[in-house]
């Protein structure tokens, strides 16, 4: 599984994770420290004053969570977009990617909110599709919670309409299924838990109004099966 950064993974598919385990790793692409003294945009405007000691405080909480769930943690040096000073392409990520993603059953982002971090991971997995196993793109949270959530998936609506609800995705991929699924009272208190020991970064997240309970985002989560012909 693809997580762009330190708890996507967690808010975006607890359901997997928490039904896999052990057999599943979680590949966290930008999970980089930055330099000494450095305050990215993100991190400064919710009070953060040094961002090296921040990161190392959610790689930790990463870290513990994984623990947890029984989970393979692997994360990867890259620069998030708010500390990175240079460009970085589709084509270098997907390289750096590709001894992760081998014959894989592999989960990544689709890119709701177009955060430049997650689209650039979803590219780049489109991209290595060739060498997975498998391709799933799951509803990036909380993001997708702003384009109507949740998602309507009767009749495979939500598979026909990923490349309109995503105008700027990389190749147009063809979805060939959708797997919308409401979490159990059990499992979404599961997940609001495992989220919680995020403590560095879930109180910036939910905010003073529970944001993101009051959001859903414990309580549905969604992916596409992108067809074989992408990457060829």
């Amino acid at each position: 599984m693809l997580s762009p950064h330190l708890d996507d993974a967690v808010l975006s598919c607890f359901a997997v994770l928490s039904r896999q385990g052990t057999a599943t790793t979680v590949v966290t692409v930008f999970a980089g420290v930055p330099g000494p003294g450095t305050v990215g945009r993100w991190d400064a405007s919710q009070g953060v004053s040094r961002s090296d000691e921040y990161l190392a405080e959610r790689a930790a909480d990463d870290l513990d969570v994984m623990a947890g769930l029984g989970v393979r943690a692997v994360h990867l040096p890259l620069l998030d977009e708010q500390y990175r000073t240079s460009r970085l392409t589709t084509r270098s990520l997907a390289r750096r990617l590709e001894q992760h993603v081998e014959g894989a059953d592999v989960h990544a982002p689709a890119g709701f909110g177009q955060h430049p971090d997650h689209v650039l991971v979803r590219d780049a997995a489109l991209r290595a599709f060739t060498g997975m196993a498998s391709l799933r793109l799951y509803a990036d949270l909380p993001y997708a919670a702003d384009q109507g959530w949740p998602l309507e998936c009767r009749d495979g609506s939500c598979g026909r309409d990923l490349p309109e609800t995503l105008p700027g995705i990389a190749s147009r991929p063809r979805v060939t299924g959708c797997e919308h699924e409401a979490l159990t009272a059990e499992t979404a208190s599961a997940k609001l838990r495992c989220l919680a020991r995020y403590r560095s970064q879930f109180p910036l997240l939910d905010g003073p109004s529970g944001e993101l309970r009051r959001r859903a985002v414990d309580r549905f989560e969604a992916r596409w099966t992108v067809g074989e012909d992408v990457g060829r």
